[in-house]
């Protein structure tokens, strides 16, 4: 049969991984429960970055994150 230790490790989630996603994250989620108008800018975008921040998300937003890339990481996309 398998390895004990072999099968535990390959069910370790990253949880703290930027492209980790949980099962309460869905296009429908409210990150912010204030719609953006043009008056509310400064605080819809605080709450945003918390938001985004909270969840490990805000890279994807202020670039810190690469995209992946094919040539960089050919493993990533083996089959």
């Amino acid at each position: 049969m398998g390895n004990s230790d072999e099968s535990s490790q390959n069910s370790v989630v990253e949880t703290s991984n930027s492209f980790f996603i949980h099962s309460s994250d869905h296009p429908g989620l409210l990150l912010v429960n204030k719609r953006l108008n043009g008056d509310n800018y400064p605080t819809w975008k605080r709450s945003m970055i918390i938001a985004l921040t909270a969840k490990n998300k805000f890279g994807f937003v202020d670039g810190s994150i690469e995209t992946p890339s094919r040539a960089k990481k050919p493993a990533d996309f083996a089959l």
